[in-house]
């Protein structure tokens, strides 16, 4: 697992926003990696983020979701991201 890259092993700039948030929306692998170094409550484990149960919650009455990145390979999945994460947020709260 890549959780040393450079480009998310020091991830201390997140602790205080995951720290203030209710729920979290995690997109890509970087911000997953990001994420599991930042906060002990995000599993480090390979998730296959392009596959079923994603995009979701990593675990029951988590707070985290997760999901790929947007970006134009994803296009044609954006909407079912943002209502997921909708469904998500709803359940816990949120909107």
């Amino acid at each position: 697992m890549r959780y040393a890259s450079r480009r998310v092993g020091n991830a201390d700039h997140l602790r205080i926003w995951l720290a203030q948030s209710r729920v979290v929306w995690v997109m890509g692998h970087l911000a997953s990696n990001a994420v599991a170094n930042a906060s002990a409550e995000f599993p480090k484990q390979r998730r296959k983020i392009s596959m079923p149960p994603y995009s979701g919650e990593i675990a029951r009455d988590s707070r985290f979701f997760v999901s790929q990145y947007l970006s134009w390979r994803t296009e044609a999945e954006a909407s079912a991201f943002a209502e997921a994460f909708k469904h998500f947020a709803q359940e816990r709260g949120v909107f």
